[in-house]
């Protein structure tokens, strides 16, 4: 899905492994764009051009991003620190809420959202 450049997005990002995940969605929590790629260790070369290629498909404007969100790990450690900086630069120069998130927990809710267990 496509955004028409003016609907405001949230962005995900994930360092924690060498498969890299960006993704979009709505504030409302829905998701409607995800990118991934292997950067093995090269987080510092491949995500912040990888981002803004990203955006561009996704017709989204920096301007209306409303957070960002990062994957705090657990990872490998060069990974994380490349993620959650370019997590925290982004936020911070576009004056929006940084949100971190541990890896293993999301991924554990996210089974239990798809089972229908609490």
């Amino acid at each position: 899905m496509t955004h028409d450049g003016r609907r405001q997005a949230i962005l995900a990002i994930d360092t924690a492994t060498t498969r890299v995940v960006i993704a979009t969605g709505t504030p409302g929590g829905v998701a409607d764009g995800v990118s991934t790629w292997t950067a093995g260790y090269r987080h510092g070369e491949t995500l912040l051009p990888s981002i803004g290629r990203f955006l561009g498909e996704q017709d989204i404007r920096r301007s209306r991003l409303v957070g960002i969100v990062v994957g705090t790990g657990p990872g490998a450690f060069t990974g994380l620190r490349v993620g959650i900086a370019t997590a925290k630069g982004l936020a911070h120069g576009l004056g929006i809420p940084l949100v971190g998130v541990s890896t293993a927990e999301a991924l554990i809710e996210a089974f239990a959202a798809a089972e229908g267990v609490e």
